[in-house]
């Protein structure tokens, strides 16, 4: 009984309190998924097609860093496990460090017109590796060889790599 009491008078000091508050509110502010990247097909290219040149390289350990093609204010690397070129039919678990704000989206553009986008691109926290920005990580699987563009945005931020998958 006594239970029953000490309920009922909550919820009655609950009711005071939302009453003499004005009711409930909905919080206000700004949406941060607002400006998030709209990316849903590939921008008109603005680079090789045949990767002749590919994107310039660099080898960190047993990984490749590859530059991205960049727009003023962007810094853009991936880093790709193993050498290049990179394997198609085979799932990669690539890095990207990136400066920016809210989600970043990814779209590969193939050899043959084709366009994939990659739906699970997610912050890889804790893995960087020594380059400025966030990190995210992207699986990704090339279903032929030939020159890939791999095409990313992140809010205002966007570059453009390109690699040679066999």
């Amino acid at each position: 009984m006594k239970d029953r009491i000490r309920f009922s008078a909550a919820m009655i000091a609950l009711a005071f309190v939302v009453t003499a508050c004005g009711g409930s509110s909905i919080p206000t502010g700004t949406d941060p998924g607002a400006s998030v990247s709209i990316l849903s097909q590939l921008p008109p290219g603005v680079g090789p097609t045949d990767c002749n040149p590919a994107s310039a390289t660099a080898y960190v350990g047993d990984r490749t860093e590859v530059s991205g093609q960049n727009g003023p204010g962007t810094a853009f690397w991936a880093l790709f496990p193993g050498a290049k070129p990179f394997p198609s039919g085979q799932d990669l678990r690539v890095r990207f460090a990136v400066n920016g704000e809210h989600g970043m989206r990814v779209l590969l553009g193939g050899p043959d017109g084709q366009e994939i986008q990659l739906d699970h691109v997610y912050p890889d926290f804790g893995a960087g590796w020594g380059r400025p920005g966030d990190i995210w990580a992207a699986i990704m699987n090339f279903p032929t060889s030939g020159c890939w563009r791999i095409s990313a945005d992140r809010t205002d931020k966007h570059a453009d790599f390109w690699v040679l998958v066999n």
